[in-house]
């Protein structure tokens, strides 16, 4: 719960097994060069891919990480346990 995996999404591809696309980012091993020198050269390839996969990682984030999601979540427990 709440790892990279989660924030990134369930995986759709793997690259050869160095890497691996998920909906919102792409996952590689720590301390891998080489998967992640793989991992850009995809991206490099896939330029539609990667500019729906960056739409998605902002939408994302707004969604679940915004100033405005955050007021709701407080204002919304308060009046929970106010009434």
């Amino acid at each position: 719960m709440g790892g990279v995996k989660d924030l990134l999404g369930s995986v759709v591809i793997s690259g050869d097994g160095d890497f691996a696309v998920a909906p919102r980012g792409i996952l590689i091993s720590s301390e891998d060069a080489n998967a992640l020198a793989k991992a850009m050269i995809y991206l490099r390839e896939e330029k539609d891919s990667m500019t729906l996969m960056v739409a998605r990682a902002r939408d994302f984030a707004i969604r679940n990480f915004s100033k405005e999601r955050l007021i709701n979540d407080i204002s919304s427990l308060y009046q929970e346990v106010l009434a």
